[in-house]
């Protein structure tokens, strides 16, 4: 059967596919080795040409061999764009004999064209021809230990370590990080909780204003202070800035009183200083002490007499 029936049959059995020979020439290695794959099976192989007019309706490969293959988008299960050298893989590496020497040829070569899961894969293909093969053990990050080979994640869960995103740590550094990526998720809900309710205080419809005062009046956690600071706290409306105060006061937390004691040396509003400072528990004075002493240290000399009154 010559090519031309063979382009027959293949129309045949798909009507929407259609061929356009070109004159066979040779690839430069700059070019790609796209893949796409059909859904009645079978794959083109080669780079992908779809013009503009074209995106969306139909996907048009040219080949190794120079032949054009147009099909419709319709028949195409998925598609991929890949640098040449992943296609010059796949048939290098149907014909590499399986010994030691020639897996290891492959391997090679893989490293120089920077394919690092292929190179692992003849790696562990000359570890089942030989495995003793100390060089590809070095080279898949084996450790050995009384004599025996192990994955370096087998190595270290031995020594009772965790891996936690791509590092290897104790379960107890884990379950912190763990629980700093908890507070964090829970500082950005209520940052963007506190952002809507300042927005109804400032609105138009009393029901949202009231609803929002709730809100605010109900707060007790300590990890929603940044959202509060910067959506009351940092704003010109004195209101605003109150609230902020009142809402400290309910939050039972030491930085709660950090947060205080700064709007009692920070703010522009003598009142609100004051009404911050008020707002401090008996039992938590000489913590504020503490923190205004800190403050004796600005660099601003108004602040140093606000933090020493």
């Amino acid at each position: 059967m010559d090519k031309i029936d063979m382009l027959h049959r293949f129309l045949d059995n798909s009507k929407r596919i259609s061929v356009i020979m070109l004159t066979m020439i040779s690839l430069p290695l700059s070019l790609r080795a796209d893949l796409v794959r059909l859904k009645q099976g079978g794959e083109l192989r080669g780079k992908i040409v779809t013009n503009a007019n074209e995106v969306g309706y139909r996907v048009c490969v040219r080949t190794v061999t120079g032949a054009i293959i147009t099909v419709h988008k319709k028949d195409v299960e998925f598609e991929t764009r890949r640098p040449l050298y992943y296609e010059t893989y796949e048939l290098k590496s149907r014909l590499v004999p399986e010994t030691v020497e020639a897996q290891w040829e492959m391997a090679e070569w893989c490293r120089e064209q920077r394919l690092k899961r292929q190179q692992e894969i003849h790696l562990e293909k000359m570890l089942a021809i030989d495995p003793d093969h100390e060089v590809a053990h070095r080279l898949l990050g084996h450790v050995e230990r009384d004599g025996k080979w192990a994955s370096l994640e087998e190595h270290m869960l031995d020594q009772g370590y965790v891996k936690h995103r791509g590092r290897y740590i104790t379960p107890e550094e884990k379950m912190l990080l763990e629980h700093s990526q908890e507070e964090r998720e829970r500082q950005s809900e209520w940052m963007a909780k506190a952002s809507l309710w300042a927005s109804w205080l400032t609105g138009r419809l009393d029901k949202q204003r009231e609803i929002a005062l709730e809100n605010f009046r109900g707060i007790d956690d300590p990890l929603a202070i940044p959202g509060l600071q910067r959506h009351l706290g940092e704003q010109e409306n004195r209101d605003l800035r109150n609230l902020y105060i009142e809402t400290l006061s309910q939050i039972n937390d030491s930085s709660a009183i950090s947060a205080l004691v700064r709007m009692g040396v920070f703010d522009g509003d003598r009142g609100l200083r004051m009404r911050a400072i008020e707002k401090i528990p008996e039992n938590q004075i000489n913590f504020a002490v503490a923190e205004f002493v800190q403050h004796l240290r600005d660099s601003q000399n108004v602040v140093v007499r606000r933090a020493a009154t």
